[in-house]
């Protein structure tokens, strides 16, 4: 019983240290910063802006420096995944990100003919 509470302990104590921690920015190396501004700093130069988002979640995986962008012809979102989100889901954020004026695609990019379509 003392060895079966003293990992319960530990584990307990490992998840008070990563709460901690939480609000540290330490994963936030100053590469990601620098890879940040270049992003930021080159948007404005390209023609086309490609948006991979993960389809079982299309909002909490925008990326948080094109979220601010409005929809354009120069803006395509593509859900990545489709083969594993819910099929009714994904054909309602289809639909959603189509009224919001969104150029969108769902894909499965383990499929060369689902990418072809994309392309082609």
């Amino acid at each position: 019983m003392t060895l079966k509470h003293s990992l319960v302990q530990k584990i307990g104590n490992a998840i008070k240290e990563v709460a901690r921690n939480k609000g540290s920015t330490c994963w936030y190396t100053p590469h990601m910063a620098a890879a940040s501004r270049a992003i930021t700093e080159r948007i404005p130069l390209v023609d086309i802006l490609l948006e991979v988002r993960d389809a079982r979640i299309p909002l909490s995986s925008t990326c948080e420096l094109i979220k601010h962008l409005s929809p354009s012809s120069r803006r395509i979102i593509i859900l990545n995944k489709s083969d594993l989100a819910n099929h009714i889901q994904l054909k309602e954020w289809l639909r959603y990100f189509e009224q919001k004026k969104c150029l969108v695609f769902g894909v499965n990019s383990h499929n060369k003919d689902n990418i072809k379509e994309v392309i082609v």
